[in-house]
């Protein structure tokens, strides 16, 4: 990942990576909608889009794929942590001023990011949610692009998702989902610590995640 507009420390690294040979896909920016103090990197759509080129063209010209900037499921025109636009709020914006063509950004994916809240529901309450906030998301992704896009889930999780009895719980009912859907390349849940116990074993998430049941 390439994590935010002029970060120029990346480079070397990916650049290292590629000449390996095993890293086909670069990913874009880091939830520019959010601020740095929870994970983000604070850049407007504008800001974004005036360093995209510079940022991420060095890649796909050596071969890379892109993944277009991975924006949090916050959508809003005016963001408690930015004051700007966030979540595929902010994505619409970043890719209209360049009048919405996938291939002005050269990305052949769409990165995204969701968290639940324990005031919704259980960990199965919550993954239908997820779902259904995904689908919704596929559609305007493909309508912002004017293209079929494909996804990258690359951070979800339900609420506390320390709590590996709800990440089970959700993740048994959201994996099933995502990998019947065409359109979802890549998903990541947040994070693998999550699913360890404290001696490094899987625990209940752990084992949903990796062998589908507890």
């Amino acid at each position: 990942m390439y994590h935010g507009p002029g970060n120029g420390a990346d480079v070397n690294g990916i650049f290292a990576k590629l000449g390996q040979g095993n890293t086909p896909w670069v990913l874009g920016y880091n939830e520019p909608d959010f601020d740095v103090g929870h994970g983000g990197v604070a850049a407007s759509p504008q800001q974004a889009y005036d360093a995209w080129g510079n940022d991420l063209f060095r890649f796909s010209d050596r071969g890379a794929r892109l993944v277009c900037p991975g924006v949090s499921s916050y959508d809003t025109d005016r963001s408690q942590f930015t004051g700007g636009p966030s979540g595929l709020t902010w994505l619409r914006q970043f890719a209209s001023i360049g009048g919405n063509r996938p291939e002005q950004f050269r990305c052949d994916a769409q990165a995204l990011h969701w968290y639940g809240d324990a005031s919704l529901g259980s960990g199965a309450d919550q993954a239908r949610l997820f779902i259904d906030y995904v689908s919704r998301a596929h559609g305007t992704v493909n309508d912002i692009f004017h293209r079929d896009m494909d996804l990258w889930i690359t951070e979800f999780a339900p609420e506390p998702k320390e709590n590996p009895d709800v990440m089970a719980d959700f993740l048994q009912v959201a994996m099933p989902w995502l990998d019947a859907q065409p359109y979802v390349a890549r998903y990541s849940p947040f994070k693998a610590e999550f699913m360890l116990d404290g001696n490094r074993n899987l625990n209940a998430a752990g084992n949903v995640f990796i062998f589908g049941h507890r």
